[in-house]
């Protein structure tokens, strides 16, 4: 029998609180027992608490540069691609979703660039939905450009801000 590749994107700030950081834990761990595959940026905070949760299980990791939070640990079952400048898709999807992307440096416009693909993957399907936190509960921060990217695309964003929503994920069965 062949398992259909089910993707989505475990996203959100740097400044998570610990208490949704170990929720996102949990849901990575869920989800990847389930045969998600998490798509995130390896990011401090959010990304990681999400990398660390799915640590047994495929993950994909977007990352702005090689050597992106190099000294944070790398699970077996992530492979870790590089986002390339020659990716226009991604790199065009800068100015399209971000209101103030003129002057941006180059590290920045991978960064942005970078949850192009966390979104949208690449040569695979879209992230079916995103689960991410953000302090004010909407598409704000660094997060929000790939929550403003998903919406573009009609993909479903549980925010673990808002009440009730890690009870959502968590009851997600399929």
């Amino acid at each position: 029998m062949k398992v259909e590749t089910k993707f989505y994107a475990g996203i959100g700030a740097r400044a998570t609180p610990a208490r949704i950081l170990k929720q996102m834990i949990e849901i990575g761990d869920h989800l990847g027992s389930l045969n998600w595959i998490l798509r995130s940026g390896h990011a401090y905070g959010a990304d990681l608490a999400f990398e660390k949760g799915a640590k047994e299980h495929i993950a994909q990791i977007w990352l702005p540069w090689k050597t992106f939070n190099a000294n944070y640990k790398k699970f077996k079952y992530h492979t870790h691609e590089v986002i390339q400048e020659s990716d226009k898709e991604a790199f065009d999807s800068v100015a399209k979703y971000h209101p103030n992307s003129s002057g941006f440096s180059k590290g920045v416009l991978a960064l942005m660039a970078r949850n192009y693909r966390q979104i949208v993957g690449i040569n695979s399907r879209d992230s079916e939905f995103v689960v991410c936190w953000t302090p004010d509960g909407k598409a704000s921060g660094g997060t929000g450009q790939a929550l403003r990217i998903a919406e573009d695309k009609g993909i479903p964003i549980y925010n673990l801000f808002h009440k009730d929503v890690y009870e959502e994920v968590m009851a997600i069965n399929y």
